[in-house]
C-alpha cells in the first residue's frame, strides 16, 4: 500500500466516521425529543 493510498483511506475513513456520528446524534436527538413530547412511545 502506497503512502497516497493510506492517506486517501484515512481521509475517507474520517469522513465516514464524521457522517456516521452526525447521523447518530441527529437520530438520537430526534428520538429523544419525540419521547420527551410523549409522541409515539413504544
Amino acid at each position: 500500500m502506497s503512502r497516497e493510498q493510506t492517506d486517501m483511506t484515512t481521509v475517507i475513513g474520517k469522513k465516514m466516521l464524521t457522517e456516521w456520528v452526525s447521523v447518530s446524534i441527529f437520530t438520537k436527538t430526534k428520538l429523544f425529543s419525540r419521547v420527551a413530547s410523549g409522541d409515539g412511545v413504544g
